[in-house]
């Protein structure tokens, strides 16, 4: 009987332990009140529905704290893996900023000068306007005002010569501009491409180390990298595109030297640091930040209200300014907002490319804006506050009666001996071991029982502080209760022993 109990109870501890971890291996994350958490996932679904979009990673941030951070659809048909906020995603355009800004750091290092022409730091690079060799400077690339065309690789075939950094870069050198630089806006990965040459080159250190050195590691974007094959890792979303309403996987060919203008790989959960850090960057990165949400030089030519910043779309035409860009592949979208103002930041990923992604992204910045069906929790709990304040009241009487208890029970029986050898006892012990770890077990679930697959670290980040001592003045008497029980079973045991 001893054995089967023991036997039971270890079961029921490891089946509470594998549960616990893993609700741990892929949160979601959700502040929305259930109702605003069925509208926006209702919004969500009817886009990705809509366009034949098999996933989808979308993440909100407003005042530093995460309101939703979720993946909805599959990250691999075939496999049946679902989308979750770890899993990757080709962030096609999304990757400039992050090129601008290591560019900023490099200028702010004194290492480059944003007026230095760019064959300074590229040895020998010129272009061609109207039969004439013209400097490039480096505040030109960032504004996408170089003239070098948007499509001037298209036609090139990849080699084992030009398919990286430093090989594609030399491949356009001579050619033709379309405009004189500094004259006309024209958007072209190559702008970006040789930023990211030129960050390579000044730092003596690859493209990919420079990025995982001094921005992936710093900000703890530990699954962040930049693409350096098709082949998918477990936590990558398999990129699709869509064909007559179907959607087939495709694994286009790429060019490894487009990857400071389109190919860095990443998910949600390591864009949380990232949006983070663009609303609230703290000392000389808040300037450099700023720096690069701010508009460069206007062009002569550009009548267009949305201006160009470093590697951010600037639209000063609203009320609030926004920051934001686009980013298309053939197999992957990614839409990113920030409101610097009302301080808050949409992420949206997708593993096709679809219309829809900038569609979803700006209905989303609406909801965030207006404050329109987005409801959460803490909105929830603050209107309880004064409920929560007696609740916690009356716990804490209900703790200092147990500890009460317990301090008489120790002194009552501090000359007996406690006997642990009988069975019975050791029995009932075991039983109140077992009730007490499903009881953690249960705890440590119950935010993914009642909010969809959250964790108690993303909850503890936003709970307000009265919350958390009624949280915390719960956990202290359920101890106490369980300590008084333990009591209880050896002192009456002992009792009986002494009277036979």
């Amino acid at each position: 009987m001893k054995k089967k109990l023991l036997v039971s109870g270890i079961i029921l501890l490891i089946i509470v332990a594998i549960i616990s971890i893993g609700t741990k291996m892929k949160p979601s994350y959700s502040m929305f009140s259930p109702s605003s958490q069925i509208y926006i996932d209702k919004m969500i679904t009817n886009e990705m529905k809509d366009d034949h979009i098999p996933g989808m990673s979308v993440l909100i941030i407003k005042h530093n704290k995460v309101f939703l951070n979720k993946g909805y659809g599959y990250a691999n048909i075939d496999k049946k893996v679902k989308v979750s906020p770890k899993t990757r995603f080709e962030i096609a355009s999304n990757t400039k900023a992050f090129t601008g800004y290591a560019i900023m750091q490099l200028v702010e290092d004194g290492k480059i000068k944003l007026n230095d022409k760019i064959s300074k730091y590229i040895p020998g690079f010129y272009m061609k306007y109207k039969g004439k060799k013209e400097d490039i400077t480096v505040d030109q690339l960032i504004a996408q005002t170089s003239g070098i065309p948007g499509d001037i690789t298209d036609n090139d075939k990849i080699t084992k010569k030009n398919n990286n950094l430093a090989g594609i870069v030399n491949s356009i050198k001579g050619r033709t501009l379309d405009s004189k630089p500094g004259k006309q806006f024209q958007y072209s990965n190559m702008n970006y491409d040789m930023l990211g040459l030129i960050v390579q080159n000044v730092s003596h250190e690859s493209y990919s180390n420079y990025m995982k050195d001094h921005i992936f590691k710093p900000l703890n974007m530990h699954h962040s990298t930049t693409k350096e094959s098709n082949e998918k890792k477990a936590d990558d979303a398999q990129g699709y595109k869509v064909k007559y309403g179907k959607a087939y996987a495709y694994n286009p060919d790429f060019n490894l030297g487009d990857n400071p203008a389109a190919y860095m790989m990443t998910g949600t959960k390591d864009l949380e640091p990232w949006i983070r850090f663009q609303l609230n960057a703290h000392s000389k990165q808040s300037v450099l930040i700023k720096e690069t949400h701010q508009p460069k030089v206007k062009t002569e030519e550009n009548s267009s209200p949305t201006s160009y910043g470093t590697g951010w779309f600037i639209d000063e035409s609203t009320k609030d300014t926004l920051v934001y860009h686009l980013g298309t592949l053939e197999n992957y979208s990614s839409y990113i907002i920030l409101n610097p103002k009302k301080d808050y930041g949409i992420v949206v990923l997708a593993n096709a490319y679809s219309k829809n992604v900038p569609k979803l992204a700006h209905h989303l910045d609406t909801q965030m804006s207006a404050n329109q069906h987005v409801t959460t929790l803490q909105n929830l709990i603050n209107q309880w506050q004064s409920i929560i304040i007696a609740l916690t009241v009356i716990i804490g009487l209900a703790i200092i009666r147990v500890l009460v208890l317990i301090y008489r029970f120790i002194i009552k029986c501090k000359p007996m001996q406690f006997n642990f050898s009988s069975r019975n006892i050791k029995i009932r012990i075991l039983m109140l071991l077992v009730a007490f770890a499903l009881t953690l077990g249960l705890i440590h679930l119950l935010p993914s029982i009642i909010l969809a697959n959250t964790d108690w670290q993303f909850i503890m980040s936003w709970l307000p502080t009265s919350a958390k001592v009624a949280l915390m003045s719960i956990l202290i008497l359920l101890t106490s209760l369980f300590a008084l029980i333990f009591l209880n079973i050896i002192t009456n045991t002992s009792y009986s022993k002494n009277s036979e």
